[in-house]
């Protein structure tokens, strides 16, 4: 139902049937937008927003439309935004959040060549049941310094941190510790189609 129908959708769209690709989607037949879309969701179906200002006016309705506030709390779905390959999870996939391992920390992002500073927080947390670190402030969308910066930031944090895998060596017995992943990733209540 909902993934075979965005699949057959998007695979018109690009063989250039855009109206034909369009029509295949359901249409939300609700006079109230965020009870109909609440309503999709919980019926298994995707929200499929035009653009990113909509997403993420529409995730935060829905959130508070499912009496969720404050942090990512544990159920929330998440998107994945840029492929992490290292736990298997891709660009557009929609994963459960369970939750928080550590508390969040304030990072402050400023770059020579980039013209934004930002203060962030990392976080360890249990996502899909991957350890990870994620940034509070990119799954809601409100970076303003580039994604693949905070990314880079997020290793450095868990690897300056020691979260990570811990494993001996067989010869030796001394500890290494292989850093959690960095996940990027936005609310996933709704997702653009774009």
């Amino acid at each position: 139902r909902g993934t075979d129908v965005i699949i057959r959708a998007a695979t018109l769209i690009r063989q250039g049937h855009v109206r034909e690709g369009l029509a295949v989607l359901p249409k939300l037949q609700s006079h109230n937008l965020l009870d109909g879309c609440s309503d999709a969701i919980e019926h298994g179906v995707f929200v499929i927003c035009h653009t990113n200002k909509t997403l993420q006016a529409l995730n935060f309705a829905l959130r508070a439309n499912f009496g969720v506030d404050g942090p990512i709390a544990p159920g929330e779905p998440l998107m994945v935004t840029r492929n992490a390959y290292e736990i298997n999870r891709y660009n557009g996939q929609i994963i459960p959040f369970r939750q928080w391992l550590t508390a969040a920390s304030p990072v402050t992002i400023a770059r020579r060549g980039i013209a934004e500073t930002q203060t962030v927080h990392f976080a360890a947390a249990d996502v899909d049941g991957s350890q990870v670190i994620i940034c509070p402030e990119e799954i809601a969308g409100q970076l303003i310094v580039p994604d693949w910066v905070v990314a880079q930031e997020g290793a450095r944090w868990a690897r300056d941190h020691n979260l990570g895998h811990r494993r001996s060596d067989p010869v030796s017995g001394a500890e290494a510790i292989t850093p959690f992943p960095y996940l990027s990733a936005n609310l996933g209540w709704a997702i653009t189609g774009h």
